[in-house]
């Protein structure tokens, strides 16, 4: 029979914010999914919140389709209508699909919003965030089910772990499921389950931690209903984070270099894993896999077609551990705060090009021998240097 697909989204996790990274939070449900999957220790995701959603969603750079930003509250545009999406091509496959939690994507206008792009179902925020108890963002309901407004008592991560359980139960019994669990934590606000509100950077530390804790026991919940209902062998469990934390809001992601927004590894490079039972050995892979290649990765395992501008690989073969030849070439940029990040990572090599207001900085690093970025090889390495602005779309 066909697989089961859940990817399971966190928002704004860092590196070091999950225990089978090294990470000092607890996080048993995780780190037990972790235990039983490829651990992906070099996973790549877009520097912010729209634009990994973006990749994840149509294998393209998020650069090549122009949306180098995230999705604003009062923004009427979102993902580019036109391109087909993971949502689409799973459910032409077959699959039931469902959206649970955060979009970001685009909103106001039903074919911008999940069940205009490919979810049969629906359910959570459209927005880039919202207050986890009230659901208002900009004074405003930001909380739907099938793009209908909801009011609902309750602490987001809590509802959006069990709508997830519901699908779970409540799914077609003919048709394989598809299903995305889109947390909001722990992204800012910072606001703990016990309703606590950080004040300062040590309370914002400490409410973060109890954000996570909170994310990880609610995903063991999924994980406990797949289990429960029989379905835990034959579904692939994809875990990862949209983008590094943030570390003016408690996010950590030592011993990488910078957090989101920026076009260093601890925005790029985020905790993640995936379970197949029977397909793929548990282990530890060093593969470079991207956003990018998720869709076609599901796909394969789905017998769907492939992703129409596709621009990731089937990473099928690396998570398996099959020497494939090189390994692709990603591309990151992001607009913030008044200034223009663009990188281009063609392993080992990533080359980063800051332009604000009239200066522009480019670096470069061999993040397999320096992958804290340590050392800026630039002056040393024309010739890479080349190369990479030879691919780059910029």
């Amino acid at each position: 029979p066909l697989p089961h697909v859940v990817v399971i989204v966190a928002d704004d996790l860092g590196w070091a914010d999950v225990g089978f990274t090294g990470g000092e939070i607890a996080t048993p449900h995780l780190d037990r999914l972790a235990a039983e999957s490829v651990i992906l220790e070099r996973f790549y995701a877009a520097p912010m919140c729209s634009p990994s959603r973006a990749q994840l969603m149509t294998s393209r750079h998020a650069v090549s389709m122009g949306m180098t930003r995230n999705v604003k509250p009062r923004d009427k545009a979102g993902l580019p209508l036109g391109i087909p999406t993971l949502a689409e091509a799973m459910a032409d496959a077959g699959y039931e699909t469902a959206l649970v939690g955060k979009w970001h994507l685009g909103h106001g206008k039903p074919e911008l919003e999940p069940n205009g792009r490919g979810f049969a179902s629906s359910y959570g925020h459209l927005r880039g965030w919202i207050d986890y108890q009230t659901h208002f963002v900009d004074g405003a309901l930001d909380w739907h089910r099938n793009g209908q407004p909801l009011q609902e008592e309750g602490y987001a991560t809590d509802l959006i772990a069990q709508e997830a359980q519901r699908v779970i139960v409540e799914r077609s019994q003919g048709q394989p499921l598809f299903m995305v669990v889109a947390f909001n934590a722990p992204h800012t606000p910072l606001q703990g389950p016990d309703s606590t509100r950080a004040s300062g950077p040590a309370q914002a530390r400490e409410t973060y931690v109890s954000m996570v804790e909170r994310l990880d026991l609610r995903i063991g919940d999924i994980l406990g209903s797949l289990e429960e209902r029989g379905l835990a062998e034959n579904t692939v469990v994809w875990f990862l984070s949209d983008n590094g934390g943030n570390p003016k809001y408690g996010g950590r992601n030592a011993p990488l270099r910078g957090g989101k927004y920026t076009c260093h590894e601890g925005a790029l490079r985020v905790p993640a894993c995936v379970r197949f039972p029977g397909r793929l050995a548990p282990t530890r892979s060093e593969a470079f896999i991207g956003t990018v290649d998720v869709a076609p990765t599901v796909l394969a395992w789905a017998g769907g077609s492939p992703l129409d501008g596709a621009q990731g690989q089937d990473a099928g073969p690396r998570l398996a551990g099959k020497d494939v030849g090189p390994p692709p070439t990603y591309l990151f940029a992001v607009d913030h705060a008044k200034a223009q990040r663009r990188a281009i990572l063609s392993p080992p090599w990533k080359l980063i090009r800051e332009v604000q207001g009239t200066e522009t900085v480019e670096s470069l690093y061999d993040v397999v021998a320096d992958p804290y970025e340590l050392n800026d090889r630039y002056r040393d390495e024309p010739g890479e240097v080349s190369r990479l602005l030879g691919l780059a779309p910029w």
